[in-house]
């Protein structure tokens, strides 16, 4: 699927200052999807953290069961664990319209999942934005390797990982390099065809995963 397939179909592409100050940076966009780096991410997720550590005790309080409830309702949707009861289900659509729909629209209100890559993305971020009913696939990839080789999807995810490999055409493999402890440094060497303006052969790159 290329990205001008999502334009024939009458979507619409917007792009966000580098900058997030409030609120008001991304609303004008509302986007269902994103593409972007996990600073963006973090940013949203340090921010509520340092509010959470101002809040007076009450409003601490309802900021930190809004994001135990969205967490325990992630992870009933993803299967780790059993179904909100009706209790809990309505307890999750009061705090999801007093705290979370409000964090949602720093990102416009619209965010439902979006692709990260360029750098590490810790799972405690991945978990803050499941809370927020937001899922984020990581991926790994190369310019040269046009660019994408290993990607997470909505449907199909693992946190701390970078997904499967996207096509049969490539081949990844993994050299461990150090072992410390439980500890271990490996680098990712990936082939397959290079993108346009590469050159007419096939080669290998390498870079330490992340």
């Amino acid at each position: 699927m290329r990205i001008v397939d999502g334009f024939v179909a009458g979507g619409q592409y917007g792009h966000l200052s580098q900058r997030l100050h409030n609120s008001r940076g991304s609303s004008a966009c509302q986007a269902y999807s994103s593409l972007s780096v996990p600073a963006l991410y973090k940013k949203v997720h340090n921010g509520v953290c340092d509010m959470i550590d101002k809040a007076n005790p009450l409003r601490k309080l309802l900021l930190l069961n809004a994001l135990a409830m969205g967490s325990a309702r992630a992870r009933s949707h993803q299967g780790y664990r059993a179904p909100l009861g009706p209790i809990k289900r309505l307890q999750y659509n009061v705090l999801d319209r007093l705290v979370l729909s409000k964090i949602r629209d720093i990102f416009g209100g619209r965010l439902r999942f979006g692709c990260v890559g360029g750098a590490a993305c810790s799972i405690e971020v991945i978990n803050f934005m499941d809370s927020l009913d937001i899922s984020i696939c990581k991926g790994y990839g190369l310019t040269k390797t046009s660019p994408i080789i290993t990607v997470n999807i909505p449907t199909n995810r693992l946190p701390g990982s970078t997904g499967l490999m996207l096509t049969p055409k490539m081949s990844v493999r993994r050299h461990r390099v150090i072992e410390a402890y439980e500890d271990v440094i490996s680098n990712l060497y990936g082939e397959a065809p290079l993108a346009e303006g590469f050159g007419e052969n096939l080669a290998a790159s390498s870079c330490q995963a992340v």
